[in-house]
């Protein structure tokens, strides 16, 4: 498993602790969604709060191997070289 951190919350346990869900949420912001050429916020639709990227850090020391293993797995699945894949967090949903 990854280590995952958030700015001004810390090390996210794995199952995540209801007190952290609290201070994720209150780091975070709505989470909108597009609806055709629109994006909106729904919450009726997407009950969901997002938390920039650039908050968040993401390893552990065998992070790396496994992001790696997992990127191969899925450029075999599409049928491309792993070498021309790239992955970045986008942002963390909550």
């Amino acid at each position: 498993m990854p280590q995952v951190a958030v700015r001004n919350v810390g090390t996210i346990a794995i199952p995540v602790q209801h007190t952290q869900v609290r201070s994720l949420i209150a780091a975070a912001e709505r989470a909108p969604f597009g609806r055709g050429p629109d994006t909106v916020l729904d919450t009726a639709v997407r009950d969901c709060w997002q938390i920039s990227s650039r908050q968040v850090d993401v390893g552990g020391c065998g992070w790396p191997d496994t992001l790696n293993k997992i990127m191969r797995r899925v450029a075999e699945g599409i049928g491309c070289q792993a070498e021309r894949l790239h992955v970045q967090l986008h942002k963390l949903l909550v």
